[in-house]
C-alpha cells in the first residue's frame, strides 16, 4: 500500500506542479513507496527541471553519474551539478568528487577532449556561473594531454586575462605557438589577429629571427592577412623557421613547391612535416600522390 502523501503528490504532479514532479522523481529514484526505476525518475526530473526546479537537475546528474559508461559523459553530468549547486548543497560535494576523478584520469584523446569541453563550459556557458580560473585549470590539463583546442582557448584567455586569470602574454604565446607549429589553424588565426595592429605588428618584426614569430609573419605574407601579399617574403621567412624544424613552415614550403609544379620537392617537404606530426601533411601527401597517379 502506498501512503496518502504519495497519492497526493502524484495527483499534484499530474497537474504539473514542479515541486511534486521532483518529489515523484525522488520516489522512483530512491525506490520509496514504489519499485526503483531510473527511467521513470529521469522523466519526472526532466519535467520538473523544464519548469526550473533546480533540485531536479541535481538528481538528473546523479542518475547520469550512476549510468556513466564513457569518460565523455562527465561534462554534461558536471553541468547538471553546477546548475543545481545554489539550491542543493550536496551538489558541491558531487562536483568536488568528479573533479578529483577527472584530474586523476590517465592521458588519452578522449580524456583531453572531455577536460577541454568542461573548461569551455566554465569560460562560456551563461547558464553556469562563469569561472575563468576553473576554465584555465581544465584547459591547462587538456593542453598537457596535447589537445589543440585547449591550447588555443587557454592562449586566448591568457592574452587578455579574465576574472581571476591574469593576463600573461609569454604563457599565452607558449600555448598558441605550440598549437600553431603543428598546423592548428585556429591558434594561427589567434596569433595573426593579435599581431594585426601597427604596434604589435612592428613588435613581431623585431623577432623575425625566432622561428615561431617568423612562421606567423610568413603566414601573414602568404595569405595577405593584415599585410600586403608577398610570396617571396613568405618563402624567405618560412625558410628561416624551417631551419629550426618548424613543422608548419616546412609544410608551407611544400605548398609553395606544389604550386610551382615541383611535386618531388613538395612531397619531400610534406613528408618532413608529417614526420614532425603536422596536422595536414598526410592529407597533402595523399593529394600530391593522386595528382601524380590520376
Amino acid at each position: 500500500m502506498v501512503s496518502f502523501t504519495y497519492i497526493c503528490t502524484r495527483i499534484s504532479a499530474l497537474f504539473g506542479n514542479k515541486d511534486d514532479l521532483c518529489r515523484m522523481g525522488i520516489y522512483y529514484y530512491e525506490g520509496n513507496e514504489v519499485k526503483r526505476d531510473l527511467d521513470r525518475a529521469a522523466r519526472y526530473f526532466k519535467k520538473a527541471s523544464d519548469k526550473h526546479n533546480t533540485k531536479a537537475l541535481y538528481y538528473l546528474g546523479l542518475i547520469e553519474l550512476e549510468r556513466l559508461t564513457d569518460v565523455l559523459e562527465y561534462a554534461p553530468i558536471l553541468r547538471y551539478f553546477e546548475l543545481a549547486r545554489i539550491s542543493v548543497l550536496k551538489a558541491v560535494n558531487s562536483i568536488n568528487e568528479i573533479e578529483k576523478t577527472l584530474f586523476n584520469l590517465e592521458k588519452s584523446p578522449e580524456v583531453a577532449s572531455t577536460l577541454f569541453k568542461i573548461g569551455y563550459m566554465y569560460a562560456n556557458d551563461s547558464s553556469v556561473h562563469r569561472n575563468y580560473e576553473k576554465a584555465a585549470q581544465y584547459y591547462k590539463r587538456a593542453a598537457s594531454f596535447g589537445n589543440y583546442h585547449a591550447k588555443n582557448q587557454l592562449g586566448q584567455l591568457l592574452l587578455k586575462g579574465e576574472g581571476r586569470v591574469e593576463a600573461n602574454r609569454d604563457s599565452a604565446f607558449t600555448y598558441l605557438f605550440s598549437a600553431a607549429r603543428d598546423g592548428f589553424n585556429p591558434a594561427k588565426e589567434t596569433l595573426i589577429h593579435y599581431f594585426s595592429n601597427d604596434e604589435t605588428l612592428n613588435e613581431l618584426k623585431t623577432h623575425l629571427d625566432e622561428p615561431n614569430f617568423a612562421a606567423i609573419y610568413a603566414s601573414m605574407l602568404y595569405d595577405g592577412l593584415y599585410v600586403e601579399s608577398d610570396f617571396e617574403g613568405a618563402e624567405e621567412h618560412f625558410r628561416i623557421a624551417a631551419r629550426e624544424r618548424h613543422p608548419d613552415a616546412i609544410f608551407h614550403l611544400g605548398l609553395i613547391y606544389n604550386a610551382r609544379g615541383d611535386k618531388t620537392r613538395a612531397e619531400e617537404y610534406f613528408s618532413h612535416a608529417r614526420s614532425l606530426n603536422h596536422l595536414e601533411a598526410l592529407n597533402m601527401l595523399s593529394a600530391t600522390a593522386n595528382q601524380a597517379n590520376p
